[in-house]
């Protein structure tokens, strides 16, 4: 077979159709070839995919097994390609062909085979690359675990607890403080009031004391008067009397002021009780408050420490797994990784959204747009070429067929057949029911044949019984006189058997009970369940 008709069949044309077609031989050999292109890529992608799974930590790995699975992986891309070519058909009675959703079914599959065979060579081309950004990416992965780990540990939740019990415990702080600096008011004033609850100084208060003193030093000077003019050796009565009258008058006024200053002293003090009583209470709830305020405060910081430790030993559990996650990162498999890395890498971004390696990000999606390229050939090919001669002769003949099976020839070439199978069923039919009826003629005869040894065997057994009576003493006649002896009962005999073969066996050469015990149905074969 020459080069030019092997690339026909890879590019799935039948030779002996397309070497009457010279028209369309470049067209197919080209097909060929590029899906022969793809599949040896897919091989060495496939080898060099295999090698970076398989390789150690020193790099040495089986390099047959590495090229045994490269292989695989080419035959599949192969199966794949020539699929995507042999499946895309033209029509050669439309005058417009439609071509856009195979067109695209098949692009998005190509895009697929293009990124599966383009990825192993993408490593091998930016291995530089990757090895140079592969501790930027372990931190960032770390990191990653890292926030997994703290949101499962509840680290966040633990040190926003730890900030609220410590803002809570400031907070009930400083209410306490603010109800200390209202206790001590209230205490002054409760003693200022007891202070002054001694000191009455009420307007009415005072009014009934001025006059009171108004009134003593009148009484005082009268009675100095009267005392001066009682010392003087020619008095006058009229003088004494009228200071007398005076001190009498000043004494009456005094009495009343004096009643008017209790008066007043005593409703001074109920007025400042009353305010003291009034504020007590207050007081009182203020020092309740403060005390739960300062109970509230030790519960926070209490809160405050135990949240603060759950949150150190969390991120201590967080750092150590970082560090694991990093570890395993470095032995993990190359392959995979080196993926990432480069995905990582090429689709940074900086604050603004901008990409920060566009030269790389551009130079990898050129190799994989290549690769698509060389996928959707094949295909771009069959649709941008016109209709050749081979694809004439190839819709000639599927419209030849096409004609013949809705043809009055195919119906009765069907027939025929049909008629033929349904003969054959009916003949396969009658050989299994005649080795059927000869297999259950066998099993009957056979059943006979036993059971015809068996009542041999059951008469021979008789025999021998009732030889062994006759050979015994005859008993003595039981006495009369027992009349109260109760006679064994009898055993019921056998039901006899309903099997014709036995019962016409042994009927005519044994007596009545030896034939009913050898035709009861403990002896008996059950013909019937055997043939089942």
């Amino acid at each position: 077979m020459s080069f030019q008709k092997l690339m026909w069949k890879v590019a799935g044309a039948n030779p002996e159709i397309l070497k009457n077609c010279p028209t369309d031989y470049f067209k197919f050999s080209a097909i060929g070839a590029v899906i022969c292109v793809t599949a040896l890529a897919a091989f060495c992608s496939g080898t060099a995919a295999a090698w970076y799974f398989m390789s150690d930590s020193s790099g040495s790995g089986n390099f047959g097994v590495a090229m045994l699975f490269g292989l695989g992986w080419s035959v599949l891309i192969y199966c794949i390609d020539r699929c995507l070519v042999i499946t895309m058909k033209k029509d050669p009675t439309l005058k417009r062909q439609r071509w856009v959703v195979p067109f695209f079914l098949r692009f998005l599959l190509a895009a697929v085979v293009a990124l599966m065979v383009s990825v192993p060579l993408e490593l091998y081309i930016f291995r530089d690359y990757i090895a140079a950004n592969e501790e930027e990416f372990l931190i960032y992965e770390s990191s990653k675990l890292g926030d997994v780990h703290r949101s499962l540990s509840h680290e966040d939740d633990y040190r926003a607890d730890s900030r609220n019990a410590f803002a809570l415990s400031e907070q009930f702080g400083n209410e306490a403080g603010v109800l200390q600096t209202e206790i001590n008011t209230l205490q002054s004033r409760i003693n200022r009031l007891e202070a002054e609850k001694s000191n009455p100084s009420s307007s009415a208060y005072i009014t009934a004391r001025n006059a009171y003193n108004s009134a003593l030093a009148a009484y005082n000077e009268a009675k100095r008067q009267y005392k001066s003019e009682s010392e003087k050796a020619m008095q006058s009565q009229s003088v004494l009397n009228a200071a007398s009258a005076k001190m009498t008058s000043n004494r009456s006024i005094m009495s009343a002021r004096k009643a008017e200053m209790n008066k007043a002293a005593a409703a001074w003090k109920a007025q400042k009780q009353k305010e003291i009583d009034s504020l007590t209470p207050e007081l009182a709830q203020k020092k309740t408050d403060k005390a739960e305020k300062e109970s509230n405060r030790a519960m926070a910081i209490k809160s405050w420490q135990q949240s603060s430790e759950s949150a150190h030993k969390a991120a201590e559990q967080r750092s150590e797994s970082e560090s694991v996650k990093k570890e395993q990162l470095r032995k993990g498999n190359d392959f995979i990784r080196n993926f990432q890395i480069l995905e990582f890498t090429v689709n940074k971004k900086d604050a603004n959204g901008n990409r920060t390696e566009a030269t790389q990000w551009f130079a990898l999606w050129l190799v994989r747009l290549v690769f698509l390229i060389v996928e959707l050939l094949p295909t771009v090919v069959k649709i941008a070429t016109p209709i050749g001669s081979y694809d004439r002769y190839v819709h000639a003949m599927e419209e030849s067929m096409d004609r013949y099976l809705n043809s009055l020839e195919f119906q009765e070439d069907m027939q025929k057949i049909n008629g033929a199978a349904t003969q054959l069923k009916v003949e396969e039919d009658k050989m299994r029911l005649e080795a059927e009826l000869k297999i259950k003629k066998e099993l009957i005869d056979k059943v006979a044949s036993v059971q015809l040894d068996i009542a041999r065997l059951a008469i021979k057994k008789w025999e021998e019984n009732e030889r062994r009576k006759l050979s015994q003493p005859v008993a003595p006649k039981p006495d009369n006189t027992q009349r109260h002896t109760r006679p064994k009962p009898s055993k019921p005999h056998s039901q006899p058997s309903t099997n014709p073969v036995l019962n016409a066996t042994t009927a005519s050469v044994m007596p009545h009970d030896a034939h009913n015990s050898l035709c009861s149905d403990e002896n008996l074969i059950d013909v019937d369940n055997i043939i089942e």
